[in-house]
């Protein structure tokens, strides 16, 4: 069994940002703000809507971890042509201005580490 310990902050901080920063959008589609949204769902403060979601939140930077470690153990990165393959040539500015463009690479790489993955188990 591996495992992945410490998990580097820089992950658990990229993961706590993505929950807030979905979350805030979520809030904003509702009409409401983040502080508005999270009092519906009991939690009053921001921090205590991170630590109602530590487990995710680390588990998504495990992950993150994994796959950051296995895509540089097998030279997998990201271009821009990948990014624009990814998003079929279609604009994706807006995603990118939303989640950043960090966000929007990680997504791909994970996508290019989990094919790569796949294509190895099925050549044995």
């Amino acid at each position: 069994k591996s495992t992945v310990d410490p998990i580097a902050q820089t992950a658990v901080d990229f993961q706590t940002d993505y929950i807030i920063q979905t979350t805030t959008q979520q809030a904003e589609a509702y009409g409401v703000t983040l502080e508005e949204l999270l009092g519906m769902y009991g939690m009053g403060t921001v921090e205590e809507f991170k630590e109602s979601n530590a487990t995710v939140i680390e588990s998504a930077a495990k992950e993150l971890c994994i796959t950051q470690a296995i895509a540089e153990k097998e030279g997998i990165t990201v271009s821009k042509a990948d990014i624009t393959e990814y998003f079929g040539g279609q604009d994706y500015s807006g995603v990118e201005e939303i989640y950043g463009k960090n966000f929007v690479k990680f997504i791909i790489l994970q996508s290019k580490t989990l094919d790569h993955l796949t294509a190895t188990i099925a050549r044995g």
